[in-house]
């Protein structure tokens, strides 16, 4: 049986509903946060199906590393560069916004040029691609959260939405259905949505950013809306931050296409638990977002197992294919290609080619053209201006 839904439960048996309200705020394994919900103080209990997700996702994560810690770092970082981008695609179709991996990769190669671009969607691409550095993302305070939130999302909104307020916004905010009907109001004053926030921060990193405790933000961030747009992609932009410190960065960088192919799901579950009726137990929500989570592992890990298990195959049979051609700039252009072909998104330049091979121009064209000759199925195409190169691994 699945966990009963209080303010469900409300209309089915009032009796019921207070004495199992009653039992689930006393209980011993009820985590009791920082905040208050609608006068009641917001809590989630750790019921076996919460604990049993848990259990499962970190498996999962184990499954992940073991396969990760076997790829090269070269693809690695090809592989991070393109759920990079799927993430922010994903997170912004959430919300209803179109970007295309086009028009992100063009941001992503814009954010990290040593003399920044700037371009649509510029700025939170390049907070995401902080991520991949080894330093943490410093989120603590709600000073923080507003640093965060300009670099990362206020180039691309309205400057009517801009934040007015000494940290967020000083003014109402509604969340409206399609038909325009009001099913929340952000936190107000200031004051009291400022200290909401730094509750919320302290409680997750006192908890060391646990899976229950990110779930428990993602849902205060969305009840406190602390800013006029952009709340969504910013809590899940903060999400896979906090996740990061406890499981592998892929998992965090595939939650939103996760949420965006359940997206009334996703609603439903702050829906139930912004309801009066449920005296803040959003443990609906916690069972929601683990779910998401151990959903994000899985396709991690399916793609990862299928990339890692075609490139063993393909450097083997490829390398085969060479034979007595195989010399060391002819295998290093080789298996750039492949890296690509499995691990990116897109193909690459002779430039690229350069870099990675440390040859020069000439030698990089003359090496893909013998490839050619020795019939491996290298293919290309026009990227914008650029002759992109990749494998076609049907031939």
């Amino acid at each position: 049986m699945g966990y009963e839904m209080l303010p469900v439960l409300y209309y089915k048996d009032e009796k019921k509903y207070y004495a199992v309200l009653a039992g689930r705020q006393a209980g011993e394994c009820t985590v009791r946060l920082p905040v208050q919900l609608h006068g009641a103080q917001a809590f989630y209990c750790c019921v076996p199906e919460l604990v049993d997700l848990i259990g499962r996702i970190y498996r999962l994560n184990s499954a992940i590393s073991a396969i990760w810690n076997g790829i090269p770092e070269s693809p690695q970082h090809r592989y991070f560069s393109k759920a990079l981008i799927n993430e922010v695609m994903w997170s912004n179709d959430v919300e209803g916004i179109h970007s295309s991996r086009q028009e992100l990769r063009a941001a992503f190669d814009a954010a990290t040029e040593q003399n920044r671009r700037e371009t649509k969607f510029a700025g939170i691409v390049s907070g995401y691609a902080e991520m991949l550095q080894p330093r943490r993302i410093f989120a603590e305070t709600p000073k923080d959260i507003r640093a965060i939130y300009d670099v990362v999302l206020l180039s691309d909104l309205d400057a009517a939405d801009a934040p007015d307020g000494k940290v967020f916004r000083k003014g109402g905010v509604s969340v409206v259905t399609g038909t325009g009907k009001d099913v929340h109001h952000g936190i107000l004053p200031e004051e009291t949505l400022i200290a909401f926030m730094a509750s919320m921060l302290d409680y997750v990193k006192s908890a060391n950013y646990s899976l229950a405790s990110v779930a428990a933000f993602h849902y205060l961030f969305g009840f406190a809306h602390p800013f006029y747009d952009g709340n969504g992609r910013m809590a899940r932009f903060l999400g896979s931050a906090f996740l990061r410190e406890n499981l592998n960065l892929l998992v965090g960088l595939n939650m939103s296409q996760v949420i965006s192919g359940s997206k009334k799901a996703y609603y439903d579950a702050f829906k139930v638990c912004d309801d009066a009726r449920a005296m803040g137990d959003i443990t609906p929500f916690i069972l929601y977002y683990l779910s998401t989570i151990e959903q994000s592992a899985e396709v991690v890990l399916r793609e990862l197992e299928d990339a890692k298990s075609r490139f063993d195959f393909h450097s083997k049979s490829l390398a085969e294919r060479l034979g007595d051609e195989a010399d060391a700039v002819t295998v290093s252009v080789l298996s750039v290609l492949l890296e690509v072909t499995l691990f990116s998104d897109i193909g690459i330049g002779i430039a690229g080619i350069c870099e990675y091979a440390g040859i020069s121009d000439s030698t990089a064209r003359e090496r893909v053209q013998k490839l050619i000759s020795l019939e491996i199925p290298v293919a290309s195409q026009k990227e914008g201006k650029k002759k992109m190169y990749r494998l076609n691994l049907e031939q």
